[in-house]
């Protein structure tokens, strides 16, 4: 018998299984190739201000410097670099987004993360009339090659199933929870947009949110360079980029769409002066609960049911501070704030 049974090997169940695991506990995760995973078109990038009013989230201080602990830690294990420091530009898209920043420059906790400003048609290509400036601090995972690392790893040491899970498959008893020939103590959902066909968590309000992605060959765009004006346009190897991504409400069919595909087009275009080729269209689908604080916890009924859910679209950031809390919570019932656990939902 395991300890945990993990839904998902997206970055939620990816580095939960690492803080498990360094808890002695015994793991397995089933994972259906990532199919539809947010994580997998995630920019990845990491900054202490975001949005029109350069603002800086109450728990940056905190979970950033964590989670570039975590990263270099993988680091280490991996002998390969997962974590750059990147240049980012923010592109002040009206006169309202340049006052703002006028404003954070002068205060203190502003300052150390808020760079200079940009002229426009100072970068080359890049469509920015009302200025820019630049964020410091800001660093970018290589998802891609942090969750192949971990594939490889889980593979390695026969933790990974590759197998859609179908919850009418699951025999639960207080005791233990079988599929098929695995029995586990727990079992943890940690499988992102695939929570909304659960109907052991069917009560949780979450707002699912389709964003569309395109990759694009350039060769007269900077390569060391992520630009932001609203949508993110990152640099993924000589010549290629990523740009996205949208945010779909309403007919979520798990499909690229062809709204986002003209969103990102026509906003594209707008940046950047540039020639690009579109080799790819994808997308993926996030979970954004009421509130916008993840998910964490017991499931009221079943002690051994649990989910790690609900980072949106800053789970990059969040997800290595909040897995090492539930690993703990669970191992060593350490209590979770109700700011973040399940349970405020009933």
């Amino acid at each position: 018998m395991i300890d945990y049974l993990i839904i998902g090997q997206g970055l939620a169940g990816s580095i939960l299984s690492y803080f498990l695991k360094k808890l002695n506990q015994k793991i397995i995760i089933i994972d259906n190739k990532h199919s539809l995973s947010a994580s997998m078109l995630s920019a990845g990038t990491m900054n202490y201000v975001l949005g029109q009013r350069l603002a800086m989230p109450a728990d940056a201080i905190t979970i950033i410097p964590y989670a570039l602990n975590f990263y270099k830690e993988i680091e280490k294990h991996s002998k390969k670099i997962m974590i750059t420091n990147k240049p980012f530009i923010k592109i002040f898209n009206n006169i309202h987004e340049k006052e703002w920043y006028k404003k954070r420059i002068l205060q203190d906790q502003y300052q150390p993360f808020i760079g200079k400003t940009i002229q426009p048609n100072e970068i080359k290509n890049i469509k920015n009339p009302n200025g820019g400036c630049y964020i410091n601090k800001t660093y970018q995972l290589d998802t891609p090659s942090f969750l192949n690392w971990f594939q490889q790893q889980l593979l390695k040491n026969n933790e990974l199933i590759f197998d859609k899970l179908n919850i009418k498959d699951l025999n639960i008893t207080p005791q233990w929870i079988k599929w098929k020939t695995i029995k586990t103590k727990h079992i943890i959902f940690c499988d992102g947009q695939n929570i909304r066909f659960n109907p052991m968590f069917k009560n949780i309000p979450f707002y699912p949110s389709q964003g569309d992605v395109l990759t694009i060959n350039s060769t007269q765009l900077d390569p060391n360079k992520i630009i932001n004006h609203g949508k993110w346009l990152t640099p993924i190897a000589k010549n290629y980029y990523r740009y996205g991504a949208t945010y779909l409400w309403q007919n979520i069919n798990c499909m690229p769409s062809q709204i986002g595909y003209n969103e990102l087009i026509q906003s594209l275009k707008k940046l950047t002066s540039a020639n690009f080729n579109i080799l790819n269209h994808s997308s993926g689908i996030r979970m954004i609960p009421s509130d916008k604080m993840p998910i964490l916890g017991t499931h009221p009924l079943n002690q051994n049911i649990h989910i790690f859910n609900g980072f949106g679209s800053r789970g990059t950031i969040s997800i290595p501070y909040f897995a090492n809390f539930l690993a703990n919570h669970l191992v060593k019932k350490i209590p979770l704030s109700k700011t973040i656990n399940f349970k405020r939902f009933q």
